[in-house]
């Protein structure tokens, strides 16, 4: 049982590339329970002012979940029904109705980063914690 701070719900989009036709897809998965924290950071180098946006996720361990490996070997039609995190992934603070259609103009991946940019993160590293008392997966995003 995750601790009671957990109580976010995350959706994680996993990219998928059909390797005959090269069309993208992104697999949609709502997972509950999750830990959420954003940390803005700014430095000051002479004149010039950087940012940075950093985020922790903690999801906790799922019997839905493969490998990054383990999932790009599964048949595309089988993919729906399990969920991975890798880099380049995108996660959700929330939940969304939005679908992903890279062939139509509005709903494409880069229209729903428009559009949600404030709750996204895009996955970095992924740690799995599943030996602890309290089993997850650890992630760090920007």
């Amino acid at each position: 049982m995750p601790p009671f701070y957990w109580n976010e719900t995350v959706t994680v989009f996993n990219r998928c590339e059909n390797e005959q036709t090269g069309l993208i897809t992104w697999i949609k998965h709502i997972l509950h329970n999750c830990f959420w924290k954003e940390s803005n950071n700014e430095v000051t180098v002479g004149n010039v002012k950087l940012q940075s946006n950093g985020h922790i996720v903690r999801i906790p361990q799922s019997p839905l979940y493969v490998s990054p490996t383990s999932w790009n070997n599964l048949p595309n039609d089988t993919k729906a029904a399990k969920f991975t995190l890798q880099t380049g992934d995108i996660l959700l603070k929330g939940t969304t109705d939005f679908v992903v259609d890279e062939m139509q103009e509005g709903h494409r991946m880069n229209d729903f980063i428009a559009q949600h940019e404030y709750r996204l993160c895009t996955i970095k590293s992924v740690n799995e914690n599943v030996k602890l008392p309290n089993a997850h997966y650890f992630i760090r995003g920007e």
